[in-house]
């Protein structure tokens, strides 16, 4: 989190970059320091592990290990209510953000249909949520 903070003052005034071709150093940079920190700390202890995989369940060749470990568990989570609250949880930033602006800007019409998304995106990832 603090590499960008170095390396864009790097990328803009010593080397004369501007934005956006900033974008490049940075993430290049920051994807080199946080592999390097990844390798140089001390791995999460298993224990951890297992009982983080046992809470919530995350899928991926990443979590195999940890998995064969302790053996087959049933997820309570429902994959398709997962994802429309993914789905719904984005459409919710936005609207509060697009509602927000228009806010500020007097387009309140606008305010008015992003409220209405944001609001129907708010009560069906609580009833989803509810009903796990």
């Amino acid at each position: 989190m603090i590499a960008p903070l170095i390396i864009y003052p790097i990328a803009k005034y010593s080397f004369g970059l501007e934005s956006p071709i900033t974008l490049y150093p940075i993430v290049f940079g920051t994807t080199i320091v946080w592999l390097i920190v990844t390798y140089l700390t001390k791995p999460v202890d298993e224990n951890k592990l297992i009982q983080f995989y046992t809470q919530t369940f995350p899928g991926g060749i990443g979590w195999k290990r940890i998995s064969e470990k302790v053996g087959k568990i049933k997820s309570e989570m429902n994959f398709g209510k997962a994802f429309i609250n993914w789905v719904l949880g984005v459409v919710l930033v936005y609207s509060f953000l697009f509602g927000l602006g228009s806010l500020l800007f007097g387009f309140y019409s606008n305010l008015a249909i992003y409220s209405v998304l944001a609001l129907i995106s708010a009560v069906v990832i609580y009833k989803n949520l509810s009903t796990t």
